[in-house]
């Protein structure tokens, strides 16, 4: 009995530690979308990496490894759209947010092949315009919600998924496109206290910089490296308004990615006067419905999916991601 009850506590025990370290969505009220279709120019809300061996290219890649489909290929930011990623690899390109808020969430989609412990991507964060950066699985990450400060991530790496220097880092293969989400909670000024000696203590400021650095050691690959499809920012309702880093205008569709396929949408004016649509990756209309606030997408198949919110005169336009 005794030892019935202590694998039962064990277990909740293990539960709730899960459930705690997830990121905590909330109500997003807010978001903005990168999506690098751009294959001439980097965007402005991008800031590359100026060195003499720069590697990060925007444009359309073939890649069996980076594209489900090698005819149409894919739009993306990613590490050569055409060779393996080289040696000696120590590249990066900047994501620059106007207004680091109360509560903000980054969602990747990205995909990456590389050797393991040897190769891959990291993801660093700067809070005095790059002074000094920081990895997002470094001393801010927490292991719990109910936290003054510091960073929440899902479908993320460990601190033990490391390079050959030491650094964690998403390396191996990651299969198929994943979507990794960074919570940024941070300290209101009455707890700054509680934070000394360690740099978590982030709260409102001009901007905050992410940084998507790119590793290698000496050893060649044939590997293709990492892919970043698009990015998404969003704020909760606790938050401060966040700058829109391109045309896309979508809305704050929530969670996304969903592990059931239903989706909460936020109450719009008029909203009985839109249409929903949703296509595949091949622009084939797979459902559409008239306007509501929880849309029921479960007997799609898992996959990213593009979403078209119209009326006669106003559009909204997205991608979803059902991965049940």
């Amino acid at each position: 009995m005794k030892n019935a009850l202590f694998l039962f506590i064990f277990i909740c025990s293990v539960f709730a530690h899960k459930i705690q370290a997830q990121v905590i969505f909330g109500l997003p009220i807010d978001s903005t979308f990168a999506n690098f279709v751009d294959s001439t120019t980097y965007p402005t809300y991008i800031i590359p990496d100026t060195s003499s061996t720069h590697l990060w290219q925007l444009g359309i890649t073939h890649k069996v490894s980076f594209t489900n489909d090698t005819t149409i290929g894919v739009h993306a930011i990613m590490t050569d759209t055409l060779h393996p990623y080289p040696a000696n690899a120590d590249n990066w390109f900047i994501l620059k947010i106007d207004y680091l808020s109360f509560n903000q969430i980054v969602t990747i989609w990205h995909r990456y092949t590389t050797d393991s412990f040897h190769a891959g991507g990291l993801i660093e964060f700067s809070l005095d315009d790059g002074l000094t950066w920081q990895n997002v699985m470094g001393v801010c990450n927490k292991d719990g919600a109910s936290i003054p400060a510091g960073t929440l991530t899902d479908n993320f790496y460990l601190p033990t998924d490391t390079l050959f220097n030491g650094q964690a880092a998403f390396n191996g293969n990651s299969d198929s496109t994943v979507a990794s989400v960074i919570q940024f909670f941070c300290v209101l000024p009455k707890y700054a206290h509680l934070h000394s000696g360690v740099n978590c203590n982030f709260c409102g400021g001009p901007a905050m910089l992410l940084r998507f650095r790119f590793i290698s050691d000496s050893f060649t690959s044939s590997k293709s490296g990492w892919l970043i499809d698009s990015i998404s920012v969003r704020k909760d309702q606790f938050g401060i308004s966040v700058k829109k880093i391109n045309k896309t205008s979508p809305l704050a569709i929530y969670p996304n990615p969903s592990s059931d396929g239903f989706f909460n949408l936020p109450e719009i004016e008029k909203q009985e006067s839109y249409k929903i649509e949703i296509f595949d990756l091949l622009g084939i209309c797979v459902y559409q419905i008239t306007y509501t606030n929880t849309l029921d997408l479960h007997i799609l198949q898992n996959g990213f999916y593009f979403y078209k919110i119209s009326n006669e005169l106003y559009n909204y336009s997205g991608k979803l991601l059902i991965n049940k």
